[in-house]
């Protein structure tokens, strides 16, 4: 990105004896008043998109703050700059003389790691999900594999399928037969999907949500809402690892891959895109959260009942009329 086109403020001289990571929490902290004063700095003038571009830096620092998010920095378009280093050291000058401190930020996520450091089992949830995604394309693309496949790639699946074997999901293969998907396969399957319901029909509500935390109101379906499903399950006491995983399944999010699935299958890389909805998302504090998700729920239970009573009032008409 060319200089004139990134995010730019001025700051006080006095910021160039902070660290690196110390002018990021200064300029993209949470305290209000240094947030206010920061965009009165913006020159929109020179480039109006810069109140949006704060915006989203500071839900880029709010994620590396939680650490939800790994966050890398390089210094003048060079070598990479470790929080701790002084400000001082990495400072260039405008062609008019001013320091310039010229900073490129590389956000990742690597949700698995971040699940293993919350004391989740990062090898057991990685096994669960690569036998579902064979399970998946055996099931809904025909994908079949043999006990002894030529291919190296399919010669990597044999474990997966193994275990799966091991579990009743899939029958051991006859002679030039290959793995099939048991009764019991398609029944765990049908769990799946009727779980992934189960959490669309109960949470999808908070999927756009307009949140007043003045007068406590909360507007859902609005257009440009925040997305606070993730946050939600996870107050719900739910896993989001396993919500999401199982979402992306749901919306076929897995044949984007359809031509490299089973190279990508093995990658911890593969599964940390899949899951960065539960790390890379909107949030609001616990005291609104509590009163939003009251009101969703609310919300959800009310559509429910209303369709109930329609359909018992078809059903009544339809007994009347027979």
């Amino acid at each position: 990105m060319d200089l004139r086109d990134a995010f730019h403020v001025t700051l006080p001289e006095d910021c160039a004896r902070l660290t690196v990571g110390g002018l990021l929490d200064s300029v993209f902290g949470e305290d209000g008043t240094t947030r206010q004063s920061i965009f009165g700095a913006l020159d929109v003038v020179a480039n109006p998109d810069l109140p949006d571009m704060y915006r989203e830096l500071l839900d880029v620092a709010r994620l590396w703050r939680d650490g939800r998010c790994e966050l890398r920095i390089y210094a003048n378009n060079g070598p990479r700059v470790e929080p701790s280093r002084p400000v001082e050291d990495h400072l260039g000058h405008s062609p008019g003389g001013t320091a310039v401190l010229d900073l490129v930020l590389e956000q990742t996520f690597e949700t698995l790691a971040w699940f293993a450091r919350q004391g989740g089992d990062a090898d057991e949830m990685l096994g669960w999900m690569r036998a579902c995604v064979l399970l998946y394309f055996m099931d809904k693309h025909g994908f079949e594999l043999s006990p002894g496949p030529d291919d190296e790639q399919d010669r990597r699946l044999l474990p997966i399928a193994e275990e799966l074997h091991g579990r009743g999901l899939v029958t051991p293969p006859a002679d030039g037969e290959a793995f099939a998907i048991t009764e019991e396969g398609r029944g765990y399957l049908g769990e799946l999907i009727a779980e992934t319901e189960d959490y669309v029909d109960r949470y999808d509500v908070f999927g756009s949500v307009r949140v007043d935390e003045e007068t406590e109101i909360a507007e859902f379906g609005a257009r440009g809402g925040l997305d606070l499903r993730a946050q939600v399950y996870e107050d719900e006491g739910l896993d989001p690892l396993r919500v999401v995983f199982l979402l992306r399944l749901y919306d076929g999010a897995l044949d984007e891959s359809l031509a490299r699935w089973r190279e990508d299958i093995h990658e911890a890389s593969f599964y940390d895109g899949l899951l960065r909805p539960a790390l890379d998302r909107d949030e609001v504090d616990a005291a609104a959260l509590d009163w939003v998700i009251d009101a969703g729920l609310t919300q959800v239970e009310e559509a429910a009942e209303q369709e109930r009573e329609r359909l018992a009032a078809r059903d009544a008409l339809r007994r009347a009329l027979d």
